[in-house]
């Protein structure tokens, strides 16, 4: 990863490095012993990643990642690289002997890991699924910390926190430790949130609210939420403060049908029928319209860049839907669009489109390359059911496993 500002010699040199390192792992048959090896140059380090590769069976790779400073210093980096050689052949050659694996840092460190990995006393070796899961315990991964749950939350709560999250607000700002969960509570999802000096305080705080939710004999809910009236079904109840998006009939009505409808697009109450017999032009411009007051009034110009940006996401987007909206009911479209799992598919899925099918780089994007766009969001949406499959029984997506080589063959050569 070489820097625009580098000179020729600078440049050259960097070559020169990754050429030697390259000759140096496959003299040493670094490329038979591993099944995955990648490397770069970044901020003057070097950082290696290597996936050690046991056996046969997918669920024994391990995952190594080191870095190395300065990077131009070949000698060291080959010394280090036979140390990382010397772990995996220990690691191969060993019996394993596993134990309980333990929280290595942050607010829960060591206390045992619940999702029953284990750990070998003997070389170190960390393996997925070696024993049972701990019941009623759950690890909740933050952006900076793993938190093991101290309350009776149920496996299927998206759960998240942090130590020291910014809360804004309009007297003052403060940090403090947080809990947020999205539980479902008399057949509605909620979003419930504590806070705390740590984040087993925050957690204690959004239990007892979760609790208060649930033992509620009889909801009475209000459209009066924050002071203003909302049509769109969305209400909180007067006696727990159960909030939820769907909690009433909504009275909100399309712009175009006049048809009943709680969905909303770029600030317009419209149905997916309405939305797609419309041309895409008219929709891509309504979309400019809508987020430019919006950044206008937060007073922020969007870079050229930035500009493409919204233009490739808007269009995946619609074509993914559209593409939906061919078997799917309107209620189907509008619970897919509201839940946050898409985006998150989309997160794992970017980058590797952005480079491998477009043949960009990081944070670059395409210019109005509508047909690619539209074939890889039809095709998403045409496999769309095993792609969330894969991603709830695996916690992420793996691009090489979603895109076969023939489409992203058929997609360079457009």
């Amino acid at each position: 990863m070489l820097s625009p500002h580098y000179t020729t010699r600078e440049i050259l040199k960097d070559i020169y490095i990754l050429e030697s390192i390259e000759n140096y792992l496959e003299a040493n048959d670094f490329d038979i012993l591993f099944k995955e090896i990648s490397y770069y140059l970044k901020n003057e380090k070097i950082i290696f990643i290597f996936n050690f590769h046991y056996n046969n069976e997918s669920q024994d790779n391990e995952v190594f990642k080191t870095q190395y400073l300065p990077y131009d210093d070949l000698e060291s980096i080959y010394q280090s690289l036979i140390e990382v050689k010397n772990i995996f052949l220990k690691r191969k050659k060993c019996n394993h002997s596993f134990i309980r694996e333990v929280i290595s840092e942050g607010e829960s460190k060591g206390e045992t890991h619940p999702l029953g990995h284990g750990v070998c006393s003997i070389c170190g070796y960390k393996k997925k699924n070696v024993f049972s899961p701990l019941k009623n315990k759950r690890l909740v991964k933050g952006l900076f910390d793993e938190y093991i749950t101290k309350q009776d939350w149920s496996e299927d709560t998206p759960l998240q926190c942090g130590k020291s999250g910014i809360v804004i607000g309009k007297e003052k700002s403060y940090r403090t430790a947080f809990f947020e969960a999205f539980p479902e509570v008399s057949g509605l999802v909620t979003f419930i949130r504590g806070e705390g000096n740590t984040i087993q305080e925050a957690e204690s705080a959004c239990f007892k609210k979760y609790e208060k939710m649930l033992n509620c004999k009889e909801h009475d809910f209000s459209r009066v939420y924050k002071n203003k009236e909302r049509l769109d079904g969305t209400a909180i109840c007067t006696k727990c403060n159960l909030f939820s998006t769907e909690a009433l009939p909504p009275l909100t009505r399309c712009v175009v049908s006049n048809e009943i409808t709680k969905n909303k697009i770029n600030n317009e109450y419209i149905t997916f029928k309405s939305y797609f017999d419309r041309d895409i032009e008219t929709n891509f411009n309504n979309y400019k319209k809508y987020q430019n007051e919006m950044l206008s009034n937060l007073n922020i110009q969007e870079s050229d860049e930035e500009i493409k940006e919204d233009y490739f996401y808007f269009h995946f987007e619609y074509y993914l839907f559209k593409k939906l909206s061919e078997n799917n009911s309107e209620e189907i479209l509008y619970n897919l669009k509201s839940k946050t799992t898409i985006h998150r598919i989309f997160g794992f899925i970017e980058k590797f489109i952005i480079k491998e099918i477009f043949e960009l780089n990081e944070n670059e994007f395409p210019n109005h390359e509508d047909i690619k766009i539209k074939i890889l969001s039809e095709y998403l949406g045409e496999n769309l059911n095993f792609i969330l499959d894969y991603y709830n029984k695996n916690g992420y997506i793996d691009p090489k496993e979603i895109f076969s080589k023939d489409l992203i063959k058929k997609l360079k050569e457009i």
